[in-house]
């Protein structure tokens, strides 16, 4: 059902929606949150972004019944990830490459079990800054 939807608003797959946010939107790139919503968007939800108390929000309207043919969202970051790390296409800046690898290392690390005792607190509260 979800890839009739995407031929019906004109983009043959959900990598080819991604493709076209990342290349109009430079801050897609490295927000993921900011890459679902306007994907959404170009699907025909009604998401409106309100200023509050100087914090911006995503609004979004979504009728009950529509909500089990959403594409899912995680769908949306592997087709990001798939068109930055593997096709190397609308890379983010540099500053946001190195601290996705720092964060990597960090988890990898951590589930490796290279720390151990105090060590592992440290990487615990690096991972929580996050």
């Amino acid at each position: 059902m979800a890839s009739s939807r995407f031929r019906l608003y004109g983009f043959r797959d959900s990598k080819e929606l991604v493709r076209s946010v990342l290349a109009d939107s430079v801050f897609a790139r490295r927000n993921d949150y900011f890459l679902l919503f306007e994907c959404l968007k170009r699907l025909g939800e009604d998401i409106r972004v309100t200023v509050k108390d100087a914090k911006a929000y995503f609004v979004w309207r979504v009728k009950v019944e529509d909500v089990f043919f959403l594409p899912s969202f995680e769908t949306f970051r592997r087709r990001r990830a798939e068109i930055q790390n593997v096709d190397g296409e609308f890379l983010p800046r540099e500053s946001v490459l190195f601290a996705r690898d720092r964060r990597e290392c960090l988890i990898r690390d951590y589930y490796r079990g290279f720390c151990s005792g105090e060590g592992s607190y440290d990487i615990i509260n690096e991972l929580e800054e996050w």
